[in-house]
């Protein structure tokens, strides 16, 4: 397995593995258009986690974008082709992203906005936040301090990032 930066040739797989569960009842050709044209996306930078020659899960990172906290890296869109769910594939590339970018001494937190059962992100090592700090009713805002602990992180006037 290895984890890269995507290139252009994976976007359209990248974006597909979504179509499920975000292409809203869109056909799969408009769904990509859309994905592909994103401002939204410009804004991040995606990995992905190929195996034996194929893409096998993707996400997209963020950074200076979506009112993140000072240090902070959103990560979105975490998805695996459905014939490869459940084989560790995003986990594995989670924790990888991760391991690339605490190597950089700003970083200090990651966030994400679970659409999924937080206890998958929990075994990662994120937690949730407050439920006075929850923006969205589908979704479970989660963090994973690097620095310091969580409640340093999201204390005072701590407003949890926009989704991304």
């Amino acid at each position: 397995m290895i984890v890269r930066v995507a290139n252009q040739g994976d976007m359209p797989i990248v974006h597909m593995m979504g179509h499920d569960a975000w292409g809203e009842g869109k056909p799969a050709h408009e769904h990509l258009d859309l994905c592909l044209a994103s401002p939204k996306y410009a804004k991040g930078r995606w990995f992905v986690l190929e195996d034996q020659g194929e893409v096998k899960s993707s996400l997209i990172c963020y950074r200076d974008a979506f009112s993140l906290p000072l240090g902070a890296v959103g990560i979105g869109s975490v998805a695996t082709a459905q014939v490869h769910q459940r084989k560790g594939f995003a986990a594995a590339l989670i924790s990888d992203v991760i391991s690339r970018f605490s190597e950089d001494a700003s970083v200090n937190a990651f966030f994400l906005y679970s659409d999924v059962a937080p206890a998958i992100y929990e075994k990662l090592g994120f937690v949730k936040l407050f439920p006075e700090q929850q923006r969205h009713k589908s979704s479970v805002a989660m963090v994973h301090a690097l620095k310091g602990s969580f409640h340093s992180l999201t204390s005072g006037n701590f407003k949890a990032p926009d989704y991304f």
